[in-house]
């Protein structure tokens, strides 16, 4: 038979472990960017960028520059074909993923633009 004390800690260190399932996309006190979307968050790690830069990558039909972007997560390359999405602040921010090649961003959002720029 369990001793009331063994189940009350077990009982104890499934709510920690619960609550930290729930608080942990939590820092500073505040959702971290709850508005990201849920196909962006799903399986990626999201955060606000770092810094971006361009890499040369070398490809059979010459030498091409790629832009990269960096965040607490990770750099990633911006793909191409990877439409950008509207930031919800006035930062810029990126969602990637780990993959067997490195890291692959999955959503990019970027700041709106300011009123007046053509």
């Amino acid at each position: 038979m369990d001793h009331p004390r063994s189940r009350w800690r077990t009982r104890i260190a499934i709510a920690v472990g619960a609550a930290l399932v729930v608080l942990g996309p939590w820092e500073s006190g505040v959702l971290a960017a709850d508005w990201y979307p849920v196909e962006c968050r799903r399986t990626s790690r999201c955060a606000e960028v770092d810094d971006i830069a361009y890499a040369r990558a070398d490809t059979t039909r010459g030498d091409t520059r790629m832009l990269t972007v960096t965040t607490k997560h990770g750099t990633a390359l911006v793909p191409r074909w990877l439409a950008s999405r509207t930031s919800m602040d006035e930062a810029m921010h990126a969602c990637m993923r780990i993959e067997a090649e490195g890291m692959l961003l999955t959503c990019l959002f970027l700041p709106p633009e300011p009123i007046g720029v053509d």
